[in-house]
């Protein structure tokens, strides 16, 4: 590999890590194969996040096949259900990785903390839209599913009690329940979040302009420093208003590398009267001020 390949950083900066105090979990195998390396899988995964690969069977192809990554891994090439199972378990870990990532920059000097920018952007769901249900289709659906338990339940207590060695509940009536359970929880997440659509398959997500269409979405926000387009706070959230989100990202950002002063598009711009966000009002952090114009670059 050559000097300044990423993977060389990568790997000493997985290989300096604590991982058992950043809350990464720590397998013991006392019988059977040995478990993978938890470094070993978190050096793929940031090797995947850096290429832009989210796939973990993606990601153990390249394992056999992209030779930054053999090299990193040692030839090692675990399987996609491991890599799944380490970030699955690992969500909270990966957050605070994150952040120490950021205070290594800002000790490496590549945060310039002069200039740092706020921006969103819609990353259309795996969901499609032909399967979502709108606020008004799920009280429908739930007012009809009512009306056909109701029926089915009076045409049992109608028969009578059949004698059989087992009593289960006809299939018929089980599909019409667990159906109306998916409606319920959906309309009360959305009553939550105030939303007006919803998708069985992907409940986190909510219909977002994107790319001049309406698809089941999230709304992805980032603050970037000028300095070389290093990520020093970022959120995905089902909120479509980049507004709401201004004020947690600012903080965040504040909160990973203690001396950030961040801008925001002037869309968000909302010192005049206060920042708002979905609980109220907020007052904005001090140094906080409306973007210049300049286009920074997201690496």
């Amino acid at each position: 590999m050559a000097k300044d390949h990423p993977v060389r950083f990568m790997r000493e900066f997985v290989d300096q890590l604590d991982l058992a105090a950043l809350g990464f979990a720590m397998p013991v195998s006392n019988e059977g194969r040995p478990a993978y390396a938890p470094g070993l899988l978190l050096k793929i995964w940031l090797y995947g996040y850096h290429q832009r690969v989210r796939s973990t069977r993606r990601l153990e192809v390249a394992c056999r096949d992209q030779l930054p990554l053999m090299w990193l891994t040692g030839m090692i090439v675990p399987d996609h259900n491991s890599l799944w199972r380490f970030w699955r378990d690992n969500k909270k870990a990966l957050r605070q990785l994150f952040q120490q990532s950021v205070r290594l920059a800002v000790a490496a000097g590549l945060v310039g903390l002069v200039l740092q920018a706020v921006d969103g952007t819609k990353i259309q769901a795996a969901a499609a839209a032909q399967g979502g249900w709108s606020k008004e289709k799920m009280k429908q659906l739930l007012t009809a599913l009512d009306g056909e338990l109701d029926e089915v339940e009076r045409q049992l207590e109608q028969e009578g009690q059949a004698e059989t060695t087992a009593c289960r509940l006809p299939e018929s009536l089980a599909d019409r329940q667990a159906l109306r359970a998916t409606i319920q929880a959906g309309l009360s997440q959305l009553e939550q979040d105030g939303g007006a659509h919803y998708h069985p398959k992907e409940p986190e997500a909510r219909r977002m302009k994107c790319q001049g269409r309406h698809p089941f979405a999230y709304n992805a926000q980032a603050v970037v420093d000028q300095s070389h387009g290093v990520v020093v706070a970022a959120e995905v959230t089902s909120e479509q208003d980049d507004s709401h989100q201004l004020v947690g990202m600012v903080e965040q950002a504040q909160q990973n590398n203690r001396r950030a002063q961040p801008s925001a598009d002037r869309g968000r711009w909302q010192l005049r009267h206060g920042w708002s966000n979905r609980r109220g009002r907020r007052a904005a952090p001090e140094g906080i001020g409306p973007a210049e114009g300049r286009r920074i670059e997201k690496r």
